[in-house]
Parts: structure tokens; C-alpha cells; sequence
């Protein structure tokens, strides 16, 4: 989910519980595995998962772009569903209402923070299902929270190629 906030473009990011036994600790967007009530509809899913994990209401967001479905590292189909939500204060974290068992935190982190390769931390090529891939690993410094959050792996890859098609840059 990206979110307009002051005039520029931020994508919300949530921190999973560390006690939780599927990926605990881990950045990751909001979402989740489809139910039967979504009809197979990924857009349903983004819409609903945001809502059941932060509470962000579906009649606050539009869906702008469906991309490109990946398999995780846990063998898992993963289509990331980019919306835009308005107005972006309802996806402010302060403002959000996060599910405890789900999400530890929140938080917002500009979209162009992704698209400067200094804010990298490291880059490791690797191969995915015969496709080439870097590896990135993002530590972000949230000025709201005082804490550092690790963005790596396929949370990592996503945002960066939103990124970098949002701002146009050709790598």
C-alpha cells in the first residue's frame, strides 16, 4: 500500500510479532492468504487483509496496479496489489489500529528512500525460480518511532521496483 503524505509518496509497512512461528519479526506490507470470502479476487484480499491487520478501511483506498505474482522463499504465491490511499492522514501510523496478534508495528517510509542505492545496505545477487534478483536489505531509521526497521528480502525487492517505476529510474 503506498500512501500520499505531504506532498510525496510513502508506502506503508508493518512489523510482524516476534513470537509468531510464520516469518516473526519481519517487514512486510499488509496482506495476507486469500480466503474463500475474497471469490479469488486479489484485490479483495489486499483490501481486506489491510483492514483485519491495521484497520485501514477499503473505502479509503483505490487499487492502482496489480504486479507481477512471485513465490516466496516459503514456496508461497504472492500477488502485491499497489494502492493509493486518500485521505492519506487514515493511513498515518499514529492513526492506525493495529492487530496485536498480527502486527507488532507500524510505520511510513518515503517511497523515494528506495530509489537512492546509498540507503541500501546491502545488495546480494541471487537466483529465484530461474530469474536473476538482488538480494537488497534496507535499515530504515523511523524518525516517528525512534526505531530501525530491517526491509529485506521480497518486502525489499517490491518496494524497490515500485520505486523505481514510480520515479521513472531505469536500472
Amino acid at each position: 500500500s503506498a500512501i500520499s503524505n505531504s506532498n510525496s509518496l510513502h508506502v506503508l509497512l508493518t512489523q510482524r510479532p516476534q513470537n509468531m512461528k510464520s516469518h516473526g519479526g519481519e517487514v512486510c506490507f499488509p496482506g495476507g492468504k486469500q480466503d474463500p470470502e475474497d471469490e479469488g479476487d486479489d484485490v479483495r484480499t489486499a483490501m481486506r487483509e489491510a483492514h483485519e491487520e491495521v484497520g485501514l478501511h477499503p473505502q479509503h483506498a483505490e487499487s492502482i496496479s496489480r504486479m507481477e505474482s512471485l513465490e516466496s522463499k516459503h514456496g508461497l504465491c504472492v500477488t502485491p496489489i499497489i494502492g493509493l490511499i486518500s485521505p492519506s492522514s487514515v493511513a498515518e501510523p499514529s492513526q492506525l489500529t493495529l492487530n496485536a496478534d498480527e502486527v507488532e508495528a507500524a510505520f511510513a517510509v518515503p517511497l523515494e528512500y528506495f530509489v537512492d542505492p546509498e540507503n541500501c545496505d546491502s545488495a546480494v545477487p541471487v537466483n529465484w525460480g530461474g530469474k536473476n534478483f538482488l538480494l537488497r536489505t534496507y535499515l530504515y531509521d523511523d524518525p516517528e518511532s525512534g526505531r530501525q526497521f530491517k526491509i529485506w528480502g521480497f518486502t525489499a525487492h517490491v518496494v524497490h521496483e515500485v520505486a523505481m517505476k514510480a520515479f521513472a529510474v531505469h536500472h
